[in-house]
């Protein structure tokens, strides 16, 4: 059944440069291995890691769609993980087999387990610590206790919203065995794990001042705290009970039916009573449900929604044993079969209502970027409109990822400091010197943003062209005034 579930991902798979939730992040994941680049904090170096071998792997397909199946990877190992996870918690194959498939064909999780993101990777994480806790819990063999807590502490190179599992993981752990976090083996295993991280972010710092795409260059400690806590983000997160409130009822609630199914809330409130019999293993799941669904109702970003992700994986967990609960019922026959092809139906809806909106023809980006480098294939330096992230990345994917560069293109995208004084001394006819990378002189000034282009107007010859072909593309060259 998971081939099936892997078949209709691969078919669903994001056809090119960008994505369906945010085009911009996803761009950045696209290319950003290719130059070993830092993102935004709090930077993501595993993930990033991971893009870079990704992107050199010698496969006869885009760039793009290597990344794009790097998520696919990750989203399958987590619907594995949650199988094996609910057969702990039920011991019955058909509720865990259909809790997973319910997960599966959620359209939140399904969109990032087919385009470029960190959030079907941060899943896995989740899914296997769950599960090797758990595993401990069954056996008493601490190996898995071991690899939990070298995978906590990993898991904090890719995501940092991990952190909210970190309670009920240490409430698991002393309730059990308090003493076996002190253990010479746990702690060996913590200070390896540790070590790794601090590798992976000391690659981090070292690529912020020298990739030829670096949004944060940590130049020193509080640089590096402020990339680290994730302090640029914190202008985005507002507490109040009524922005909690509201956001629930207006952001969360509508996506239940398409991501779950309302009928599953009948499941998750039985599950939830059921698995409350035994203490640890629900506040294991419990304490990071509820976590995971204040988090995303006092942080306002646009692509909010993929923070849902958890919220609906720690569900699935109290679903899978609430409809284990109904299926070991004393019942009729004929009532059994009855709830066994109901609950068929369940995913077979999603997976039906869910298609069409996955199934995406073809990338708007794709072709925006197709078409700006069929026009100007050498010697350009774009500017994008930095109000546009989308397409900033756009530029960035062209030149960085498809090596444009090659060609004496350049772009000059908001993460480039100085950026102004950059273009004026190119318009003076100057070669561009940027990390290793020269630019030869007496390119083409290739302008999105029309604020930018109205402003150096007064000092150089600015002119409005357009590219036409599927769309219209608009934009201005400028180029140094000669009397």
């Amino acid at each position: 059944m998971l081939l099936f579930v892997l078949l209709v991902y691969y078919l669903t798979l994001f056809p090119g440069p960008g994505g369906r939730v945010n085009a911009g992040d996803s761009l950045k994941w696209q290319f950003i291995g290719k130059v070993a680049g830092t993102p935004h904090p709090t930077g993501y170096p595993l993930f990033v890691v991971f893009t870079i071998f990704f992107s050199k792997i010698p496969l006869s397909i885009p760039l793009c769609l290597k990344i794009n199946l790097l998520s696919t990877i990750f989203a399958m190992l987590t619907l594995i993980f949650i199988y094996k996870t609910l057969m702990l918690l039920t011991s019955h194959h058909f509720s865990s087999l259909i809790t997973t498939l319910i997960f599966a064909f959620g359209r939140i999780f399904w969109s990032q387990a087919t385009e470029a993101e960190v959030y079907s990777l941060n899943s896995f994480f989740i899914t296997i610590i769950l599960f090797l806790l758990l595993k401990w819990n069954d056996k008493n063999n601490e190996k898995f206790l071991f690899i939990s807590v070298f995978t906590l502490i990993l898991s904090l190179s890719n995501h940092i919203t991990i952190l909210l599992h970190f309670p009920a993981f240490l409430i698991f752990v002393l309730l059990k065995d308090y003493k076996s976090l002190f253990r010479k083996r746990t702690i060996f295993i913590s200070v390896l794990a540790i070590f790794l991280l601090v590798f992976l972010y000391l690659f981090l710092i070292w690529r912020s001042n020298s990739s030829l795409y670096s949004e944060f260059p940590i130049r020193n400690l509080k640089d590096l705290f402020y990339f680290l806590s994730g302090a640029y983000w914190k202008k985005s997160i507002t507490f109040s009970f009524y922005k909690a409130y509201h956001e629930i009822l207006h952001k969360f609630i509508p996506t239940i039916h398409e991501n779950i199914t309302i009928p599953s809330i009948l499941f998750l409130i039985f599950g939830i009573i059921h698995l409350s019999k035994n203490l640890r293993t629900f506040l294991l799941i419990f304490i990071p449900l509820i976590l995971f669904l204040i988090f995303p109702s006092v942080y306002s970003i646009r692509d909010i929604e993929v923070n849902f992700i958890p919220i609906y994986l720690f569900s699935s967990f109290f679903i899978g044993a609430g409809i284990n609960f109904f299926m070991k019922l004393k019942t009729q026959k004929i009532l059994k079969i009855f709830l066994t092809i109901s609950l068929t139906f369940v995913p077979l809806f999603l997976l039906i209502s869910n298609f069409k909106s996955m199934k995406v023809p073809e990338s708007y980006w794709g072709e925006w970027i197709k078409m700006v480098f069929s026009h100007f294939k050498r010697d350009t330096i774009f500017i994008p409109d930095y109000i546009n992230y989308d397409q900033d990345m756009a530029l960035s994917y062209g030149v960085f990822g498809l090596d444009f560069i090659k060609n004496n293109n350049f772009v000059i995208g908001a993460h480039i400091p100085e950026r102004e004084k950059i273009i004026q001394n190119y318009l003076r006819g100057n070669e561009l010197y940027f990390r290793g990378v020269k630019i030869k002189k007496g390119g083409r000034i290739v302008c999105f943003d029309e604020s930018i282009a109205n402003k150096l107007s007064h000092k150089f010859e600015v002119r409005e062209r357009t590219i036409t072909n599927k769309n219209k593309i608009r934009y201005f060259t400028i180029q140094y005034k000669r009397d």
